[in-house]
Parts: structure tokens; sequence; C-alpha cells
């Protein structure tokens, strides 16, 4: 596994965590939304590890950008506390720096 995959399959766990975290609580849309999330960083994962890293890359900053925003939006327009939803709109912003910045570095390769 490249080192460069690390962050994207870290995501995923969190991204798979909180939907299992809301599927116990039964709040449906967030269990979408987290597997959903989860299953575009594992595609992310898995195509940097297929050596397609730009390609990888890419979908990891489209992943994290969305994740990182709808999360932002939901926790500033509910007044929500900063456990889960002020996290995750931070890591998520982190994933998103970090994926811009290697799929730049990887977009000569393409």
């Amino acid at each position: 596994m490249g080192g460069s995959a690390h962050m994207s399959m870290t995501l995923a766990a969190l991204f798979f965590g909180t939907a299992g975290n809301a599927y116990r609580t039964g709040c449906n849309a967030s269990m979408a939304a987290g597997m959903l999330s989860g299953v575009g960083m594992a595609t992310s994962t898995g195509l940097i590890n297929q050596q397609q890293d730009f390609a990888g890359h890419c979908v990891g900053s489209a992943v994290s950008a969305t994740t990182g925003f709808f999360m932002s939006r939901r926790w500033l327009s509910l007044r929500h506390p900063f456990m889960p939803n002020g996290v995750l709109a931070i890591i998520s912003a982190l994933g998103f720096v970090y994926n811009t910045y290697k799929a730049n570095e990887w977009a000569d390769s393409w």
C-alpha cells in the first residue's frame, strides 16, 4: 500500500464508524451519508493502491469536500455541539487539503 493512501483509509474508517453510530441511534439519513462517504474514501484508497494515484486523490478530494461542506453546514445551522459534526467538518477539510495537495503532486503522471 502506498503511503499516500493512509489518509483516505483513515477517513473511510471514520466515516464507516459514524455510519455505525447513526445506525445505533436510528438516524437513517446520517447512516446513509456515512456509508456513502465511507465507500467514496474506500474507492479512493483502492485507486491509490492500484497505482492510480492522481485519480484516487481526486476522488478523495471530492468526497472530503462534499462531506466537509454538509457537515459544517449542519453544524453551523443547527447549533449542534462540536461533536461529531464539527469534528467531521474539520477532519474532512484536512482530508480535502491533503488529497488536493497529493493530486497536484501526481498531476504530471496522469
